[in-house]
């Protein structure tokens, strides 16, 4: 399919077992990354990675975090808080 994929690799020191994964719901846009925070030590490492993987981001300040912790204990995520809604 010609699609590149880069694997984060993270310590878990939270019994959260799928905290892993909810970092691949981060939001990309053209001029914007934003990278989902859950208040956990992972966080760090996360953003981290993220700056390695989006280097062009990352000199140009263009990657943001959110705590969506809150979000997250309701079982949503960065693309629930971003869908877009025509009336």
């Amino acid at each position: 399919s010609g699609l590149n994929f880069s694997e984060l690799s993270l310590t878990r020191h939270q019994s959260d077992r799928d905290l892993g994964s909810t970092y691949l719901a981060y939001l990309h846009m053209e001029n914007l990354l934003i990278v989902p925070q859950f208040g956990v030590a992972e966080d760090q490492e996360a953003l981290r990675q993220f700056r390695m993987l989006y280097p062009a981001h990352a000199a140009k300040n263009q990657i943001e975090t959110l705590d969506v912790s809150a979000f997250k204990q309701k079982g949503g995520m960065i693309n629930d808080l971003s869908w877009n809604i025509r009336v």
